[in-house]
């Protein structure tokens, strides 16, 4: 079942937008920019939609669910049914919080592409816990807090991009030392967030125009930081920490119109929510160490630390695991789909951990055999994108080393083209062994795409040529609008 989404970008509408958003309306705004809304079955289902923004250089001010208006209430017995109880109501709440987490786990298994990723985690999370703004920060150096990631009313232009939050003192040093600190001007002037992050719990401030100490530092910062800048859309703020491995990596923050719109409760939410968030900017950053180390025990370390990649999906397994019982219960039609969900991220988690030992030790990639080295490939992104995928292999021979890595090499880039642009239902691999040579093709029933008006270099196509050349072979690009896409890469035994 779909549902409505709203994007907004900083760029005005022009004919690049159909080609990105194709079925979306777009309205522009008066005062520059524009809106796009339409309708998707997931938050999932947009990545790629994202991925295109952020590789063509467009700004995405937002991402948001737009709910449906709510039916009016029935309060009494007019029509035989009477009201939902308010633990009724309470149950459904609890069950709706539960799926919302499901669904964040989901996406964090799904992709290492971050920030497209924590776009969809703050806009699937409002269905649970609204907000009129919410950002995202991390510590890249010592006593430092950068922006990663803002979704609200104000332009980027007036965002900072760096706060310092020094001194720096103990991971749960108690709020009254850290407000104490604040308050003697010990801490740093622009110091945003310092108690939640020296503080390693959860911070609310119910009304930011009261008269208590919290709301007057937090009024104080705001105006160093954002001098001249309108910030009366505050009523409450809100900010958890961001754990991995117990240490703060960083601060998740809200912010809400009305004054005393979070609790406890929407802290334990905003906390599920972070620890997602800080598994995911911990797997970033490990793919990006992995890429770029050479020595062999580096390269083994990390092999072992990015298994978190895996737990990640084994946590989102375990979490169906802890929902399904309520969920079956109230929709057994739905519980039997996470049930299936439950088989595809255990398997995919194997595939998954395969896939990435390979990347990690070279010699995987001739030692092992293409059929097998496929069948990793494929069980990989069907576990982290839920698509089919069909693998069919023909015959057998030993390949030259180079030209089974480099087969190998154009797989993955073509099924990582499907998994981020193709919106495919269905994907076929197929590996043909012949006498002389061998065949590989990979194929697509997604959207496809004008071959005259992609660029040689775009997709990974000019370096999948490139790779399949080295070897005396041949990739060639079949592909139409609304047609799918295929690629067939040729190595012949000369």
């Amino acid at each position: 079942m779909s549902a409505a989404y709203e994007i907004r970008l900083a760029e005005p509408a022009d004919g690049a937008w159909g080609e990105l958003f194709d079925g979306w309306k777009v309205v522009s705004l008066p005062g520059g920019g524009a809106v796009l809304r339409g309708d998707a079955p997931s938050l999932t289902a947009l990545a790629p939609l994202l991925h295109h923004v952020e590789a063509r250089g467009l700004t995405l001010l937002s991402l948001r669910r737009v709910e449906p208006p709510a039916e009016a209430s029935q309060s009494d017995d007019t029509h035989g049914i009477p009201a939902r109880s308010a633990t009724e109501q309470r149950a459904d709440e609890r069950t709706r919080e539960l799926a919302t987490l499901l669904e964040v786990s989901r996406q964090v298994a799904s992709t290492l592409d971050l920030v497209p990723l924590l776009q969809l985690l703050l806009a699937e999370v409002r269905a649970v816990l609204d907000y009129t703004a919410s950002g995202i920060s991390f510590f890249e150096a010592p006593e430092t807090l950068r922006a990663m990631l803002y979704n609200g009313p104000l332009p980027p232009e007036e965002l900072p991009q760096w706060c310092s939050i020094g001194p720096a003192r103990p991971m749960g040093t108690p709020l009254e030392e850290l407000l104490a600190e604040a308050e003697a001007g010990i801490a740093a002037p622009l110091a945003h967030c310092r108690e939640v992050v020296y503080g390693a719990a959860p911070l609310i401030i119910p009304d930011v125009t009261a008269d208590t100490r919290l709301a007057r530092i937090y009024r104080a910062r705001m105006a160093r930081m954002f001098p001249g800048v309108d910030l009366s859309y505050v009523g409450t703020w809100m900010a958890v920490p961001l754990m991995y491995r117990d240490e703060v990596i960083g601060v998740l923050g809200f912010d809400h119109t009305e004054p005393g719109a979070y609790t406890e409760h929407h802290a334990q939410i905003a906390l599920a929510v972070a620890s997602q968030a800080a598994v995911a900017i911990a797997n970033a950053r490990l793919l990006a160490e992995v890429q770029g180390v050479a020595a062999q025990a580096e390269r083994q370390r990390l092999a072992r630390e990015l298994h978190d990649a895996v737990t990640q999906q084994l946590f989102s397994a375990s979490i169906i695991g802890e929902v399904l019982p309520q969920i079956w219960a109230a929709n057994p039609e739905q519980g039997a789909a996470y049930l299936e969900d439950l088989r595809l991220l255990t398997k995919g988690a194997l595939a998954e951990m395969r896939a990435l030992l390979v990347e990690l030790r070279p010699s995987a990639l001739t030692d092992t055999p293409l059929p097998d080295l496929l069948q990793h490939l494929t069980a990989a992104l069907s576990g982290r994108t839920r698509l089919p995928v069909k693998l069919e292999v023909e015959g057998a021979a030993q390949l030259p080393d180079d030209a089974q890595v480099a087969l190998y090499r154009v797989a993955q880039e073509a099924l990582q083209n499907v998994a981020k642009h193709a919106r495919a239902q269905h994907v076929w691999v197929t590996l043909r062994f012949a006498p002389r040579g061998v065949e590989l093709a990979v194929r697509d029933d997604g959207r496809g795409f004008d071959l005259a008006r992609v660029p040689a270099d775009h997709f990974g196509l000019g370096i999948m040529q490139e790779r399949m050349a080295s070897v005396g072979g041949t990739v060639i690009v079949e592909s139409q609008p609304g047609h799918g896409t295929t690629i067939t890469a040729r190595w012949t035994n000369a």
